[in-house]
Formats: C-alpha cells, structure tokens, sequence
C-alpha cells in the first residue's frame, strides 16, 4: 500500500457507536442531502440560519488566497502545504 497508512487492513475497521441521538444524526442527514441537491445557495443558507449572518464568499480568487495565507502565523502555511502534500500522495496511491 503506502507508507501513510497503517498495515492493518481497512476490513478490520469498526466504527464506532456514534455518541450523537437519532435526531442529530437527522439533522444532519437533511442538510448534508440539502448541500447535495441545492449547492451553495443550501450552504449559504444555512450559514444564515446558524449564524444569522451573510455568507463570506465561499470560492475565493488567488488574490484574496494569497492574502489569506499572508495573515497566517508562522509555521502555519508551512503546515499546510505538507498537509496537502500527503493528502495529494494518498490520492494518488489509490
């Protein structure tokens, strides 16, 4: 396989009881299948339910990135850009 993940076969995993009620899980359900069907008008309101707030723009230009991360602290971009280098390895393992 790949050195990110552990020898343990994948068959072995067992989930484990969720700690969340019925009517969380419900919940849930519903706004992940509302994401599903209607996008990011769904996020964006929801955001507006939750927040009671307008939401920022949810794809941002390379301006505003760039801007972003230059407001990040120390070691934190860095952080990232190794983050996503795993996870850009793992996916390509598949």
């Amino acid at each position: 396989m790949t050195d990110l993940l552990p020898t343990r076969s994948i068959a072995s995993f067992k989930p484990q009881p969720s700690s969340l009620d019925s009517a969380t899980l419900d919940a849930a359900r519903s706004i992940v299948e509302a994401v599903r069907e209607e996008g990011d008008s769904a996020l964006n309101g929801f955001i507006a339910d939750f927040e009671n707030r307008e939401s920022d723009p949810l794809v941002l230009d390379r301006d505003a990135l760039a801007a972003a991360a230059a407001r990040l602290p120390e070691g934190s971009l860095a952080l990232l850009e190794r983050t996503a280098d795993r996870i850009r390895r793992f996916a390509e393992a598949q």
